[in-house]
């Protein structure tokens, strides 16, 4: 393997890490220090509309270093492997799509109607960012059976 090749996917695992921590972090201990110390309304309000645009632009650059990467490396590694991760990453792609729409859409709500009716919005985000969240840990996995870490994940066919 060639530098470059070794150096395009530690920045792509290293980009991914930092996006899935990014999110964990802010859901596990962002979201409710700020429940507590502002309260939920105007945290929900005024500062995760802010966050959760910069962690879906953090997301846009992350999928823009693993497209080329998967593209190149589309003949390596076991087919079942290369498979679930175009998927996987297919998946997140959509997803983030949706999310930004989404996004609009719950921002567009609050100026207009409120909080009335804004709740299924909100979890339907939330539901679409967890699996997201998953689908970029089978991204994760995936190119480590394609890069012959995951000798022992199942994904060894001979396809």
């Amino acid at each position: 393997m060639s530098r470059r090749d070794l150096a395009a996917r530690s920045l792509a695992m290293l980009a991914m890490a930092g996006w899935l921590g990014g999110l964990a972090f802010y859901g596990a201990a962002v979201i409710p220090v700020l429940h507590d110390a502002v309260g939920g309304t105007r945290a929900g309000l005024t500062i995760t509309p802010r966050v959760t645009d910069r962690l879906n632009l953090v997301g846009l650059g992350v999928l823009a270093l693993w497209w080329p990467l998967v593209v190149a490396e589309r003949d390596l590694g076991p087919a079942r492997a290369r498979r679930l991760r175009v998927a996987a990453l297919g998946l997140s792609t959509t997803i983030l799509s949706a999310l930004a729409a989404l996004h609009r859409v719950m921002e567009h709500h609050l100026d207009t109607t409120g909080l009335a009716g804004f709740y299924p919005y909100h979890r339907a985000y939330l539901l679409a960012s967890t699996v997201q969240w998953l689908a970029n840990v089978g991204v994760l996995v995936a190119s480590l059976a394609i890069w012959g870490g995951g000798r022992n994940l199942s994904m060894d066919d001979k396809e």
